[in-house]
């Protein structure tokens, strides 16, 4: 979610570097050379931005994902399935494991059961 953000405001920010080569060229017209670098300088910036708002998109829909067939399987077998999470997403079991760590520490893992709503202690053993 950082690169998502951080993304966001690059981008923002290249904008206005954009806007206000495009207003100073309007103005009082610059050497060749300083608006080259000013646009190349503008270009990577952008490029930057924009890898970081797709990393960001690539990491919350994988951590979603992981999530979603963490929590069916925890549902269906009161256990997580590293394996079955590994062959449907081809995510390593680090990442796997980082992912559902998060879950379980923003408590999406329970168990409803008649004496109320229960947060297991051995998902992570």
């Amino acid at each position: 979610m950082i690169r998502l953000v951080i993304g966001i405001i690059i981008e923002l920010i290249s904008a206005m570097f954009l806007l206000g080569m495009v207003i100073s060229n309007y103005k009082d017209p610059d050497p060749l050379g300083v608006t080259i670098a000013g646009s190349i300088f503008i270009v990577i910036i952008m490029i930057s931005g924009g890898l970081l708002i797709y990393f960001g998109i690539k990491k919350f829909s994988t951590r979603q994902k992981v999530l979603n067939i963490a929590m069916k399987t925890f549902r269906e077998n009161g256990s997580i399935n590293y394996t079955k999470i590994q062959q449907e997403l081809n995510v390593n079991e680090y990442k796997a494991r980082k992912y559902i760590l998060w879950g379980y520490r923003k408590n999406l893992f329970f168990e409803i059961s008649q004496n109320g709503i229960n947060q297991p202690k051995d998902l992570l053993n």
